[in-house]
């Protein structure tokens, strides 16, 4: 028997919430190392956001078991959370490139520029695979959440220059470890409620039809 005429197909939820939490993750990424631990705020608002829109696509589809709900909504917070680490891997060498540049105190032409950014890029890449096996993406993993610095040569002098992630070490785990429980916290108060309003839809009582109750005619 139909669940209150809820046919639509939950994929669709999910598929929402995926869309949303890339681009969510990505900006995430630059809002996530604001001092204090300010940028969880801005997890737990994202997180919200995406539940709501999943509820609102999965609203009128059949609902999905608790086990099926908590398996899109956990997937959908870790995919938010991997495009955030994601991205903070990509600007790991734009990040190192912007304090060396800021070394310098006169001004570059554009080939000297682009030296410098494919020394930095090359740099980043060595680095993490020479001293966080395997290197890339596991590397800046293994990195932040060990050190989080890096003394990193000018590249067009022969000095060097130090870089610290503005959280790192254990902060850096604590912020990851709270980020995941608030994303995973907010989407689930808003997909859980699937299952809960179909269980509420389908213990409620008839007031219609043949064999509605009626009162007895004296």
């Amino acid at each position: 028997m139909e669940e209150s005429g809820r046919t639509g197909w939950i994929g669709w939820s999910f598929i929402a919430g995926c869309a949303l939490a890339i681009p969510s993750g990505w900006l995430l990424a630059y809002l996530a190392a604001l001092p204090f631990l300010l940028g969880l705020f801005f997890f737990l608002l994202l997180g919200l956001i995406a539940g709501a829109t999943m509820f609102r696509f999965g609203a009128q589809a059949a609902a999905p078991s608790r086990g099926a709900a908590w398996l899109m909504g956990t997937t959908v917070a870790l995919v938010m959370l991997l495009t955030t680490l994601t991205a903070e891997y990509r600007a790991f060498p734009r990040s190192v490139e912007r304090v060396v540049r800021k070394s310098f105190y006169e001004s570059l032409t554009p080939a000297r520029r682009t030296e410098l950014t494919r020394g930095v890029e090359k740099f980043a890449a060595s680095h993490l695979a020479e001293n966080h096996p395997p290197g890339g993406f596991v590397g800046y993993l293994r990195w932040a959440a060990t050190s989080g610095r890096v003394t990193a040569p000018r590249i067009l002098k022969t000095s060097t220059v130090e870089y610290r992630l503005p959280q790192r070490g254990t902060l850096w785990l604590i912020r990851v470890a709270l980020s995941l429980a608030l994303v995973e916290w907010t989407i689930m108060s808003q997909v859980l409620g699937l299952c809960a309003a179909a269980k509420s839809a389908a213990h409620q009582p008839a007031t219609e039809g043949p064999n509605a109750s009626s009162d007895d005619v004296s």
